[in-house]
């Protein structure tokens, strides 16, 4: 029977609704007419059917997204100290989400995508209160401080040493 299932699951995975789009719809369009499905009060499932543009914008609401949980989760699956990642980390995701606010792909998200950048300017202008950030920087033996000088400009550098 477990194995039934699998393949029925796989199935419609692979077959009937291969992308989150399709799964949802497919749902809407089911969900109404099923006695196994909670009914919603006053309303249709099919009134929150999403148009072809309105998926296209949360896909691409998905990759904006994605960006400070990739970042996120580079400082999750080690048991090593990542104190040191932080300034490059918060310098990557600065410039990541600021392309993405530039790019005309994302223009409909770039008042949201800038007014994140500005928080993040707010945080990583608070590595300069600690200097913990830089010297766990510095002591990494893969950047030591060619990180900071390849990346920053020369006065902050030397503010830095």
């Amino acid at each position: 029977m477990e194995h039934a299932l699998h393949l029925a699951a796989k199935h419609f995975v692979e077959e009937v609704a291969p992308t989150p789009a399709s799964g949802v719809n497919w749902f809407i369009q089911l969900a109404d007419d099923s006695d196994e499905v909670l009914k919603l009060k006053g309303k249709l499932y099919a009134y929150f059917r999403l148009s072809a543009q309105e998926w296209t914008e949360l896909d691409l609401m998905r990759e904006v997204l994605q960006e400070p949980a990739d970042a996120q989760q580079s400082f999750s699956p080690t048991h090593e100290p990542t104190v040191w990642r932080t300034i490059p980390v918060l310098e990557y995701l600065q410039e990541t989400l600021q392309n993405m606010a530039d790019s005309t792909k994302f223009s409909h998200f770039s008042t949201a995508i800038e007014a994140g950048v500005s928080n993040l300017s707010k945080w990583y202008g608070k590595t300069d209160d600690m200097d913990m950030y830089f010297i766990c920087l510095a002591l990494d033996p893969n950047y030591k401080v060619a990180y900071a000088k390849d990346k920053w400009a020369h006065c902050f550098f030397e503010t830095g040493m």
